[in-house]
This record gives structure tokens, C-alpha cells and sequence, in this order.
């Protein structure tokens, strides 16, 4: 069988396919005598996936008014929402791969010997939360692709995402699978435990029980006054990419985390909460707008799965 396809004059590397766009190319596939197996590896391998995008364009300051050693901010900035439920022409969704993206910066200025590093104060970090979300965040959200988003109204800020967890009863905060600490929090031990007050009892706990290591804010030394540093124009924009087992894949500075085991321990109805977060005395974190995007694979109902390996 004689195949006349197109060929395309220019490649656009943002490009994201639609269901449909993924269901008509696997329809050609199998016109030419493809295995259902084969053709979901042939569309893994070439990443030909949907992709399903929220985004929040809003100012935030995170910021130690108080210059208290102990202070801890942390807001939810973003929520994304998952949904592997089968679609009316009987295919199930898989998630393959997530991608953050995020315009920030810290206060401009450091006491400390990292200028330019990322061992720093001011970052990010995500949790998967069942349930909704709905009080924790902002509501200058939008999403496109082919699911809603549960945006809230009201916006909370807690000392740190186990704060979070014990006030938001109603959801469950999916805990991270690898017990070890995440190397980009070691740098001090202010970053490892979570501020409590133990002469009320409360026991000490660690930092990202339930929250994976997103981005830290590479450390800067403002020119000229800092006070006029928090503007739009010395934010930089940093990207993160994880895959899953199925297609592994990472992208991302040194500033990134791993991401180990977070898109495989996605289930449907879930929603991925951006945390924007600083600690210790004198470190803000400026953010000015974040997206979140979320690509799946869709095939038949009850396909195996196959790993896509590359060579």
C-alpha cells in the first residue's frame, strides 16, 4: 500500500496534537498493517501526545515582613487537574510526561556566598492533592485542552505544606514515594525540617513529606537599588519536565528537581498544586505567572502497556 502523505515545510516544536490528530494518525497506522501495540510505542517514542494546559498570569510576593528567623511562607499559586477517565469513543487517557513553567525571581540581594547558585530560600515545590482544592488558591486561572479546572476564589497562606495538609481536611495530600530528602533542600538545615513549636507539643517534622522539589530561584545580586529590583523585567523564566515510567524523560537546570515517581503516582480526579514557598529570615520569592501542562496518551481500552526505550 502507497502512502502519499504531506510534508511539512517547517517544524513547530510547540505543536501539540488534538484527540482527534492522535486518533487519525493511529487510524493511518493500522491502514498499514500495524499491531495496536506497536503503534502506541511508535506515538510514544515520537511524544505525539495531548496536552492539556492551565496557566495563571497574577502577581505574588512572598515576603518576611516581620524579619523572624523562623519564617516560612507558602502559598498554593496553581492548580492543574488530572482526568483519566475513557472518552465517548471508548479510549483511555495515560499520562506520559508534565511540564511546569514558571516566570520568578528572590529579593535581588544575598548575605550568603551563592550568588548565582541555587542554594537558595525562595522556590517551588508541587503536591498531588485528591480531592479539591478549592480554598487554597487564587482566581486568576485559565486552562486549555480538553479538561476543567477546579479554580477557588480565595487565596491561603500557611507556614508550610504540612500546615496545609492539617488545615485542608477534606482532601488527601499523596505522600512522596522516596523516603530520602531531595539534595537542593541539604544546603542548610533550616531547608530539611519544618518549623515547629515544640514546647506546644508539636513534633518536628521534614520538609517534603508530601511536596516534590520543583524550582529554586537562582540566586541574584541586584545592580542599583533593591528595593526596585522586584519587576517584571529581572524575572527569568524556568522549565521543568517530567516523564513517567512508561516515557521516562526529565528536563530542567540544576536548580530543578526530580520529579521521582510524581506522574506515575497521578490517578484520576487528581490536581497538582504549585506551591510557591520562601524561608529564613529576609528571602522573598516574586512570582508573576506559572503554567501547568499536563500531556497524555490515547488508546483503546484494556491496551497493554508498552515502555518506549530509546537507543
Amino acid at each position: 500500500m502507497e502512502l502519499n502523505l504531506p510534508v511539512a515545510d517547517s517544524f513547530d516544536p510547540d505543536f501539540r496534537p488534538t484527540a482527534l490528530d492522535v486518533r487519525a494518525t493511529r487510524i493511518l497506522l493500522q491502514h498499514v498493517g500495524l499491531p495496536t501495540e506497536l503503534i502506541l510505542l511508535i506515538l510514544d517514542f515520537a511524544r505525539y501526545w495531548t496536552s492539556c494546559t492551565t496557566f495563571r498570569a497574577s502577581k505574588l510576593c512572598l515576603l518576611d515582613w516581620n524579619h523572624d528567623l523562623n519564617h516560612s511562607s507558602t502559598v498554593a499559586y496553581l492548580s492543574a487537574p488530572v482526568s483519566l477517565r475513557p472518552t465517548s469513543t471508548g479510549e483511555t487517557p495515560k499520562i506520559r510526561e508534565i511540564e511546569f513553567c514558571i516566570l520568578s525571581h528572590d529579593q535581588g540581594w544575598t548575605s550568603e556566598f551563592t550568588q548565582n547558585k541555587y542554594k537558595t530560600s525562595s522556590w517551588f515545590e508541587v503536591s498531588i492533592v485528591r480531592g479539591s482544592p478549592s480554598r487554597m488558591l487564587g482566581d486568576s486561572t485559565r486552562t486549555s485542552g480538553t479538561n476543567s479546572s477546579c479554580m477557588p476564589r480565595n487565596v491561603a497562606m500557611f507556614a508550610d505544606v504540612e500546615r496545609a495538609r492539617a488545615h485542608c481536611k477534606y482532601v488527601e495530600f499523596v505522600r512522596r514515594p522516596d523516603e530520602g530528602m531531595e539534595e537542593q533542600r541539604t544546603h542548610c538545615r533550616e531547608m530539611i525540617r519544618v518549623f515547629r513549636d515544640e514546647s506546644q507539643g508539636e513534633m518536628p517534622l521534614e520538609e517534603g513529606m508530601h511536596a516534590w522539589w520543583l524550582q529554586g530561584n537562582r540566586v541574584v545580586t541586584a545592580t542599583g537599588d533593591p528595593d526596585r529590583w522586584a519587576r517584571r523585567e529581572n524575572a527569568v523564566e524556568n522549565r521543568v519536565k517530567w516523564g513517567c515510567r512508561a516515557a521516562p524523560a526529565w528536563e530542567g537546570n540544576e536548580g530543578a528537581g526530580k520529579g521521582e515517581g510524581f506522574v506515575d503516582s497521578l490517578k484520576d480526579g487528581d490536581c497538582v498544586v504549585l506551591w510557591a514557598r520562601v524561608k529564613r529570615r529576609g528571602w522573598e520569592n516574586h512570582v508573576y505567572e506559572a503554567s501547568i501542562s499536563v500531556r497524555y496518551t490515547m488508546g483503546p481500552s484494556g491496551t497493554k502497556e508498552v515502555k518506549a526505550e530509546r537507543y
